[in-house]
């Protein structure tokens, strides 16, 4: 089973009805009331949601260019911030410091070079974090758990998430 932060964000957005386009009003530069009961509704990550789409806001307000587009931008940075809020559940959940994943490819038209280079690699959860796993910038690389049996041949771990988050 392969796991996929990046799409798995992309559900929770698209289940939860969230169109980008009607979090943020560029007439008056403000969140509208549908991002701030998002924000309210979903707790502590809702304030880890409001903090990264406010730095990102404020980011693309300084910026020079005309043809900005709000709600892209807004939309890459809340996928982003939940695929991170995954990876940070996900190692919390399973110790990522003892847990072995398999780094799979990407799902990006466009992969990253230096994620290219963990494709097929094997280590613990929390060193594939380190180098940008489910929280680098646009990363959509996806996993799968592992362990070493006694004869150091690597096993798929079956059960480790509910089905309903893997990809076949």
């Amino acid at each position: 089973m392969k796991f996929y932060p990046h799409l798995i964000a992309l559900e929770i957005l698209f289940l939860l009805n969230i169109d980008t386009n009607e979090l943020y009003e560029e007439e008056t530069e403000t969140f509208t009331d549908k991002a701030v009961l998002l924000f309210a509704s979903a707790g502590t990550l809702g304030l880890f949601l409001k903090k990264n789409a406010g730095l990102t806001l404020a980011r693309l307000k300084s910026s020079k260019n005309p043809a900005i587009r709000y709600a892209r931008n807004l939309e890459l940075t809340l996928s982003g911030s939940l695929s991170s809020a995954i990876m940070e559940k996900v190692e919390s959940e399973f110790d990522g410091s003892s847990v072995l994943i398999k780094w799979i490819t990407s799902s990006a038209h466009d992969q990253d070079p230096f994620h290219s280079l963990q494709y097929g690699k094997v280590m613990t959860l929390k060193q594939a974090k380190s180098l940008g796993l489910g929280i680098r910038f646009g990363c959509q690389c996806g996993f799968e758990f592992v362990k070493k049996s006694n004869d150091m041949k690597l096993t798929v771990l079956k059960k480790q998430l509910p089905k309903k988050l893997m990809k076949k």
